[in-house]
């Protein structure tokens, strides 16, 4: 009925379960779910997705009257029990549903409940389990059996069911508080749906449940704005909402909530106002969020509010930073810190020490921001608070980054890693994934930097940031590149076309440059590098610059065409002096060792390669190394001279590229390995090993 090549596992999962496998009953809910457009097939019929939850959709009205013409078949007594039943949770006990009955009829006596339910049973609606407790025979009937009972008594029904709950498990209500929340929110006993509903929101926060929490929030707001009651509670729920909504990667929403409440109090308007400028300075409206910042300071010092003012002094420190301001960060944060330390505010005080970590990293004090960190990250761990250690262990990773200590930053961003994913955070974990993913591919950890990419584009997606998605399905392309899987390569490579930004198109036609050398096209590489570092040079994007110029060098080189590969690559070498980054000038270096070979002078060659090796080899630049090392072997070939030290680095360059597992990498090293035995005279010795190239990679 789809015609797709597949559907995804938990759209199936969910219509097996519904249906309990029953070949009619499935075919009978897939044409009713396309019917009502639940289930949404793209329109070039790729895709399938869901509009809205399954458990929200309705039946299809073949499934409602099978179902519908099976309960007919019943006497009233026993309709009345089924009815009666479709409230209570599985499996349906006797004297459970005896006392609901009572409640509602104010009489049972002249009912026998076993052998109504025996009835049910004979008719093939319920299922004997145990002695005393049936179960329906399908899930849909007890959903057809409570869409047939009027609003009004359902609502009836439900409060009747959460009172005898709450009698059974008192005093220790907090363990089935999801359940009387559940109850309660479809009654008409407002105060302890908003009770339990608020219960059920704190308990899934606590399990860093945010998507529950926040439609528990949701619903007891709503409740409370709606029935005029319990509104002394509104502003702190309110407070809660917006923050699952953030954790969850859902800034607009989060901030839509905090707008309301700056209508509920001068106190509520600053804090929100402070709240908001956080939101803003995060999704890059700066200007928007300064506005913000600098009303809530003002309010916050009219009313001498210092636990206010220090959060407020946070988030001003933070605009500062985004706004390349570090210095101005600092003395904010340092201000901030001050007050809240004043009034002893744990969380706050640690995270303002977080920041301010990141304000001087951000001026290359590293050791102070090394210092800033370990202190934060005492508070968090004394505190238990899992959110402000996985930002801590993030931060501190990145911070090993730049100081080329690639071991210790693997295993900090690990650890951020598992405290974001217990909390839940989409937004930081997704961040924590791509520089997890780059750091993995430096280290020659390719099946890990695609786990690392696939899991930031899906979190991405989620978040509605189809953007960052793209950026992340571009990373995870190169992977594929490097693992010779060209098709996978170019298949990451299409979500490039559904974003117009300046940073994915330039890191997208570095990627299709590639994956055109890789094929063969070298006037498309060439067009495709020459691009990227042109729109990369009027962006800003020295990255992507001196990537684009270098890889541009080396399609130049490859064609013979010296004079335009010498230009390019220097450009591609003063950009990567600016960075200043190590990385870059391995890449720039072996640019310029290429040129040196290509032009003769072998000598110059050499030495550039063995500085570019020395430098990957201290850092730890793995996935460039194999290359480096093949091209070293060739220039000594060259030189005539030193044939056992290019053997050398022939085999090492091999060895690493088995371990980075790639193709390409692995045939230039043993084509070096070749080109050295047969320099040293040994022909068939070379006939050999040229034999294993040739067949190693097939249809490479």
């Amino acid at each position: 009925q789809v015609e797709v090549g597949g559907i995804p596992d938990g759209i199936v999962q969910g219509i097996l379960e519904r249906t309990r496998g029953n070949p009619l009953l499935v075919i009978e809910m897939v044409a009713g779910l396309l019917h009502q457009g639940v289930l949404v097939v793209d329109a070039a019929r790729n895709a399938v997705t869901l509009s809205r939850r399954l458990e929200d959709a309705g039946l299809a009205d073949q499934v409602h009257t099978y179902f519908i013409s099976k309960l007919d078949r019943v006497d009233y007594n026993c309709r009345r029990i089924l009815n009666h039943s479709a409230v209570l949770p599985d499996p349906i006990r006797v004297d459970e549903l005896e006392r609901l009955h009572r409640r509602l009829e104010f009489e049972s006596g002249a009912i026998d409940f076993v052998e109504q339910l025996r009835k049910a049973v004979a008719q093939g609606i319920l299922l004997e389990i145990a002695d005393g407790a049936y179960s329906f025979q399908h899930p849909i009937i007890k959903d057809v059996l409570y869409e047939n009972i009027a609003f009004e008594t359902r609502r009836k029904m439900h409060r009747e069911m959460g009172k005898i709950l709450e009698e059974d498990a008192f005093p220790n209500l907090e363990r089935i508080v999801d359940l009387l929340a559940h109850h309660f929110e479809r009654s008409d006993d407002h105060r302890r749906a908003i009770q339990y509903l608020i219960q059920a929101g704190d308990h899934a926060k606590d399990k860093f449940a945010n998507s529950q929490a926040a439609e528990s929030y949701s619903k007891a707001i709503e409740r409370i704005k709606t029935h005029k009651i319990e509104k002394d509670r509104l502003i702190s729920i309110m407070d809660r909402y917006s923050r699952v909504l953030e954790l969850e990667g859902k800034i607009d929403e989060s901030i839509r909530v905090l707008e309301d409440c700056r209508l509920l109090g001068m106190t509520v308007l600053a804090t929100s106002s402070s709240k908001v400028g956080r939101l803003l300075t995060m999704q890059g409206a700066l200007d928007d969020a300064d506005a913000r910042l600098t009303e809530a300071q003002a309010t916050f010092e009219q009313l001498e509010d210092a636990y206010g003012l220090g959060h407020c002094r946070h988030n001003v420190g933070n605009l500062a930073l985004a706004r390349g301001s570090a210095n101005d960060a600092i003395q904010s944060l340092r201000r901030s810190f001050d007050s809240l330390k004043a009034v002893s505010d744990q969380e706050g005080m640690g995270r303002c020490l977080h920041s301010l970590a990141s304000a001087h990293k951000a001026i290359g004090d590293y050791l102070q921001a090394a210092d800033y960190l370990k202190d934060s990250l005492g508070i968090y761990e004394k505190n238990k608070d899992s959110l402000g250690q996985g930002t801590c262990h993030k931060t501190l990773g990145e911070l090993f980054i730049d100081l080329e200590r690639f071991d210790a930053a693997a295993e900090e961003l690990a650890k951020a890693r598992k405290n974001l994913e217990e909390v839940g955070h989409k937004d930081l974990l997704a961040s924590n994934c791509m520089v997890q993913g780059r750091l993995s591919v430096w280290r020659a950890d390719l099946e890990e930097a695609k786990t690392c990419f696939s899991l930031g584009a899906r979190l991405w997606e989620e978040m509605g940031r189809h953007k960052e998605a793209v950026r992340s399905l571009i990373e995870k392309g190169r992977v594929h590149l490097l693992q010779g899987d060209l098709k996978a390569a170019v298949e990451d490579l299409r979500a490039v076309e559904t974003i117009d930004d300046p940073t994915v198109r330039g890191w997208g036609l570095l990627l299709e440059g590639d994956i055109h050398r890789d094929q063969g096209d070298l006037e498309s590489a060439r067009r495709c590098h020459m691009e990227a570092g042109v729109l990369a040079q009027k962006a800003g994007l020295q990255e992507v610059e001196c990537i684009g110029y270098l890889e541009l060098g080396r399609d130049l080189l490859i064609g013979s065409r010296l004079n335009q590969a010498n230009r390019a690559i220097t450009h591609g070498f003063q950009r990567a002096r600016q960075l200043g980054r190590r990385r870059f000038m391995v890449m720039a270096g072996r640019g310029l060792a290429d040129l040196y070979m290509r032009t003769g002078r072998a000598d110059r060659a050499v030495e550039f390669y063995s500085a570019a090796r020395e430098q990957a080899r201290q850092v730890g630049l793995l996935d460039l190394l194999p290359g480096i090392l093949s091209s070293l072997a060739e220039a000594l070939i060259a030189r005539r001279e030193d044939l056992n030290v290019a053997l050398e680095a022939g085999k090492e360059a091999y060895a690493l590229a088995e371990k980075l597992g790639s193709p390409a990498a692995r045939i230039e090293a043993l084509y070096a390995i070749v080109s050295t035995v047969l320099a040293a005279g040994k022909i068939r010795k070379a006939a050999i090993r040229h034999e294993l190239a040739r067949v190693a990679e097939p249809g490479t």
